[in-house]
């Protein structure tokens, strides 16, 4: 996802009389949550529940892991650039990462937003066992003083490792009925996705399979305007196309006020018609859960049940209460 050279700007120059480039002394090292991935970090940097990673409001910087299999390295070597262009990043350049013998790629660019510009730094590498891919956001709405440099981007990244054990965190959430589906794996540390215990022995070549996921927003905002939401985020599937509403519902599950909503769509990847479940809870901590269930159309109608009911059987870890 992304290639190329980087400069280093009069601005960067300027900022290696600032605190977070002189961090190494008063560095910690902590490990991002249901996670590989360490660093040695300042002290600014707290470990996020929301999210594998770490954000620093004094250093106004968003720190994001996902972890991979090792073999999913040489997927990035050829077309990481071209992706991140296709995405609309702009100055997408690679450089060297000194400090770093193991295989990498070092990525710098910059994302336009309607609320500003965001400069990213982006890590892939790998060792004997698997590999992670880092992300480092520096958000300009912060207004912080000093603001993580490029230099200060690049000391953290030239640290970064892997441990031999994944490190544990409670999930904020369960499911008391997961029906015919198992947990298969964790991204970014709280997106989970559940997929059948039996698949079928023989699926045809183009297949959609069906899955459940639960995803945490990243967002402590209180939700506002849960329809509009529900409605925004089913409209906008990366994945699929041609999404068509069939049905939408208030719900309450836990004590969480949630919308739902089912439809029809195209698989982008394989062309196949599938369904589409999507239930949007409203975190009254902040922000919302997203739980999604995916299949094949011709088995929508039976799986959608599933869906339902293995939506309704979510718990908070902590009561709404406490």
């Amino acid at each position: 996802m992304i290639a190329g050279i980087i400069k280093i700007h009069a601005f960067a120059v300027l900022m290696l009389a600032l605190p977070l480039l002189t961090f190494d002394a008063r560095a910690r090292s902590m490990q991002a949550a249901n996670s590989y991935v360490k660093f040695s970090l300042p002290d600014s940097f707290q470990p996020q529940s929301r999210f594998a990673g770490f954000f620093s409001k004094d250093a106004g910087a968003t720190i994001m892991v996902l972890d991979l299999p090792r073999e999913a390295y040489s997927q990035f070597t050829n077309r990481f650039e071209r992706e991140l262009t296709n995405k609309g990043y702009s100055e997408v350049r690679r450089e060297n990462l000194n400090g770093r013998s193991d295989d990498h790629l070092f990525f710098f660019a910059r994302q336009h937003t309607p609320v500003g510009q965001f400069d990213k730094y982006l890590l892939i590498f790998r060792n004997n066992e698997r590999a992670a891919y880092v992300t480092i956001t520096v958000n300009p709405i912060e207004q912080v003083e000093t603001p993580l440099s490029y230099i200060g981007a690049k000391n953290i990244l030239a640290k970064v490792s892997l441990s031999h054990k994944r490190a544990r965190a409670a999930k904020a959430y369960y499911l008391t009925y997961k029906g015919s589906f198992k947990e298969r794996s964790t991204i970014a540390g709280s997106t989970t996705i559940f997929a059948l215990k039996h698949p079928p022995a023989n699926p045809p070549k183009k297949y959609s399979k069906p899955l459940f996921v639960i995803a945490p927003s990243l967002s402590h905002h209180k939700l506002t305007g849960l329809k509009n939401t529900g409605r925004q985020l089913m409209a906008k599937f990366s994945r699929f196309r041609n999404i068509k509403l069939m049905a939408e519902e208030n719900l309450m599950v836990d004590g969480m006020h949630g919308y739902g909503l089912s439809g029809t769509a195209i698989n982008k990847s394989n062309d196949q018609p599938v369904g589409i479940y999507q239930l949007v809870l409203a975190n009254p901590k902040g922000g919302y859960f997203r739980i999604v269930g995916v299949a094949p159309r011709k088995l929508f109608t039976h799986y959608l049940l599933e869906y339902r009911r293995m939506a309704a059987s979510f718990h908070l870890s902590v009561p709404i209460s406490e």
